[in-house]
């Protein structure tokens, strides 16, 4: 417990431990600068220690499951695509959205790279915040608690990164408002996001399905809307922006929740106990150990 709660606490601090780096050495803030990539890699060398020295109870499900949980796989790689087919469908039947199309060979062309490095990216991202945080709780606290904890402390741990990281003209391109308001809407966001991710992580017993949900977010939901290939009226981001709209979220966090209902109802025939089967018990401590 004390080594969760310390990784909480460094992990929420080392964004704007990188911010005060920038300051020391007088570099500007952005995504390419020595404080972006402290508080980037913070959170993973941490959990990479703490599995090291065996203080972590729970494996690290690196095993990728492929044939038990191959329609999880499927599943993460469709889910963004929908959402932000979806997206662009309600924002140009309802008027307030544009849609300037690209070509499939471009397109294909533009998220090759980009995947290959947002994929091994989120193979950091996701050892912590479901490899870890999710891996950790589950069992021990309630599904609620499951989702508060993982989905803030991953959405908080972002909060430097919008509001001194990211450069200004991708923010009001997804939305014209101040840092902290387009920080508030990021953030809530990304924990209604976060019951999807937990409960994928749980029903698949893997990472991978929820790394490769993570970088088909990062090549589909960003540069649709910071690329100018769906425009959407000024007033109207909150609602159907597939980055920070509140339906599109609602969307997902309707998708997670069936996914609870479909486990809980899969493990016990009833909605009442909300643990997963899918994740390794935590009572024998060498057991695990031996697991990681």
């Amino acid at each position: 417990m004390n080594w969760f709660i310390g990784i909480t606490i460094v992990t929420l601090a080392s964004g704007w431990i990188g911010v005060g780096i920038n300051e020391l050495l007088g570099q500007p803030n952005s995504v390419d600068s020595l404080g972006s990539l402290v508080w980037l890699i913070t959170p993973f060398l941490l959990v990479v220690v703490a599995r090291v020295t065996k203080q972590v109870s729970a494996p690290g499900r690196w095993n990728p499951r492929f044939k038990q949980s191959w329609k999880w796989y499927v599943l993460a790689l469709l889910v963004y695509p929908v959402i932000c087919v979806l997206s662009s469908v309600a924002g140009v039947g309802s008027g307030i959205a544009t849609f300037n199309g690209v070509g499939l060979s471009a397109l294909s062309g533009a998220v090759a790279v980009p995947f290959i490095a947002m994929f091994v990216k989120n193979i950091c991202e996701e050892s912590v915040w479901r490899g870890f945080f999710v891996g950790e709780m589950d069992r021990r606290v309630s599904d609620w608690l499951v989702y508060a904890v993982s989905g803030g402390v991953w959405g908080l741990w972002h909060l430097p990164y919008y509001l001194f990281f990211l450069p200004e003209e991708q923010m009001r391109t997804v939305m014209d408002v101040s840092r902290p308001v387009f920080a508030l809407f990021a953030c809530g966001v990304m924990v209604l996001w976060g019951v999807l991710f937990a409960e994928l992580f749980r029903l698949a017993g893997s990472i991978w399905p929820l790394v490769l949900l993570h970088a088909v977010e990062d090549v589909t939901v960003n540069p649709l809307v910071m690329e100018g290939h769906l425009v959407i009226r000024p007033g109207f981001e909150w609602l159907i922006s597939p980055v920070v709209g509140i339906l599109p979220a609602l969307c997902l966090f309707g998708l997670g929740l069936a996914l609870r209902w479909y486990r809980v109802n899969r493990v016990c025939g009833s909605e009442t106990s909300p643990r997963s089967s899918s994740l390794p018990r935590t009572s024998d401590r060498s057991e695990q150990a031996a697991a990681v």
